[in-house]
C-alpha cells in the first residue's frame, strides 16, 4: 500500500516542481517580446508595434509617421545585442533592421538602440516589456 502513496507524492512534488521552473522570467519575457515586436514590424501591423511603447503619444506618433512615410517594407529585424540593467527589469537593446522603399527594390540597413522596461512584472516574473524610446525615422526613405 506505501508504494502507490510514495509514487504519488513524488507525481505531485515533481509537477510542483516543474510548473515553478516553467515560470517565465524577465529576461525570457524580453526575448518573446522582442520576437512579437519585430514580426509586427515585418507585417506592417503599426498598430501592434504602437501598442508597446510607454507613452501612448508616442506610439500615436508612430502610426502617423508610418503613415506618412510611403511605402516601405520591412524585411529582416535582428537582435545585435541586449544590455540588461542590473536589476533586470530594463534592457538596453540594439537591433537590425532591413528594409526596402518602392518602388525601389534596395535593400537598407540601419541600427536602432532601444530602452526597454518591464511593466507589471510580479514575483513570478510575469508581465509586460515596454519601449521607452521613440522609434527613429527610416534613414534614405523619403
Amino acid at each position: 500500500m506505501r508504494s502507490p502513496k510514495v509514487f504519488g507524492f513524488l507525481l505531485l512534488a515533481t509537477l510542483i516542481l516543474s510548473a515553478c521552473q516553467s515560470t517565465l522570467t524577465p529576461q525570457k519575457d524580453l526575448h518573446s517580446t522582442l520576437g512579437r515586436f519585430a514580426q509586427a514590424l515585418r507585417w506592417g501591423d503599426h498598430g501592434a508595434v504602437a501598442s508597446y511603447f510607454v507613452d501612448a503619444e508616442e506610439g500615436r506618433a508612430f502610426i502617423e509617421r508610418q503613415r506618412d512615410r510611403g511605402q516601405i517594407n520591412v524585411t529582416e529585424v535582428r537582435i545585435v545585442d541586449i544590455v540588461p540593467s542590473d536589476e533586470g527589469l530594463r534592457a538596453e537593446v540594439t537591433l537590425e533592421i532591413e528594409y526596402y522603399e518602392l518602388p525601389s527594390a534596395s535593400l537598407r540597413r540601419f541600427d536602432t538602440v532601444q530602452h526597454w522596461k518591464a511593466a507589471g512584472i510580479d514575483n513570478t516574473g510575469q508581465g509586460r516589456w515596454l519601449l521607452e524610446t521613440p522609434f527613429p525615422p527610416f534613414p534614405g526613405a523619403d
